[in-house]
């Protein structure tokens, strides 16, 4: 990696600035996967005023979805097993979404084994926070649906 000091215009201090470098690029380096999120970040950041100025009154919410942690060797299958359940969870006829940022994150449980989870931010009509609201119970019904769960095997 590369730094070089330049001469910043809002304060008139110098700063290190990245100038070049080679980055593995690996799905599981921390630092490839960390510039990456800065890119998409970015990215959001950029669309945001469109879609705010396209949809002035349409509302935000949240929502993480998961399943049990699995083992490290079996979280390719998991990843592409709740990729799956989140398409089909977005054509449900109560899926309330218009749009929508999704991101996958994997944390490790103390068991050394994997939390896959998936982190959404899903533009809602004005009338979903109405009568067209939905519970976390009605969510988890829609999620264990959708990723084809019984209620016996996850609870």
């Amino acid at each position: 990696m590369d730094f070089r000091l330049v001469l910043e215009a809002s304060d008139g201090e110098y700063k290190l600035k990245l100038a070049a470098s080679r980055f593995c690029r690996v799905r599981h380096c921390p630092v490839c996967q960390w510039r990456r999120s800065l890119m998409w970040k970015a990215k959001a950041y950029q669309a945001l005023p469109k879609v705010k100025q396209d949809y002035p009154k349409y509302r935000w919410l949240f929502l993480t979805l998961t399943v049990k942690n699995c083992p490290i060797y079996e979280l390719q299958k998991t990843l592409d097993w709740m990729n799956k359940s989140f398409v089909r969870l977005t054509k449900l006829k109560d899926f309330p979404a218009i749009g929508w940022i999704k991101s996958v994150e994997v944390t490790r449980g103390k068991d050394g084994n994997a939390h896959p989870h998936i982190h959404c931010l899903l533009m809602v009509a004005p009338s979903y926070f109405g009568l067209n609201y939905l519970s976390q119970e009605r969510w988890v019904e829609l999620w264990q649906k959708s990723a084809r769960l019984s209620l016996f095997c996850y609870s």
